[in-house]
């Protein structure tokens, strides 16, 4: 318990440093966060025993992706699991480190030729879909 309320500080911090996570409510980072630690499907990041990034995914049925992809659709907790649709449901890197992430990821978490997508929200909040291509390459 104790891991998972030092994790939510950590991200927390993290999503206040970021200009597409800063106004997330605490009802948000419940809907967004915590089910993804309870599932243990997110990466958290740290370098000199800083927090630098997290990244959090879900696997998505087509009917919950449908849903998921209109950016406004809070999933439920059964939906994180729902299919094989793989999206990344929060990437916060405020500090830079996308790409240290994104190879991480590709070589340590998803196998060869996994795709997934994401809504990328940009500063000014329009958001666009996009995918990406993960898993290690050989």
């Amino acid at each position: 318990m104790r891991q998972r309320l030092q994790l939510l500080g950590g991200i927390t911090w993290l999503m206040l440093q970021s200009p597409q996570h800063w106004h997330c409510t605490i009802e948000e980072v419940e809907a967004r966060i915590l089910p993804s630690l309870t599932l243990n499907q997110f990466r958290y990041y740290e370098a000199n025993g800083q927090p630098i990034g997290f990244v959090s995914w879900a696997y998505l049925s087509e009917e919950a992706e449908e849903k998921y992809q209109t950016g406004s659709y809070k999933l439920l907790p059964q939906e994180w699991q729902s299919g094989e649709q793989l999206w990344c449901t929060d990437f916060i890197s405020p500090f830079g480190h996308d790409q240290s992430m994104f190879d991480d990821l590709r070589q340590n978490i998803f196998p060869q030729g996994t795709t997934a997508k994401m809504i990328r929200t940009q500063e000014d909040g329009s958001r666009s879909i996009v995918e990406y291509q993960l898993g290690a390459e050989e």
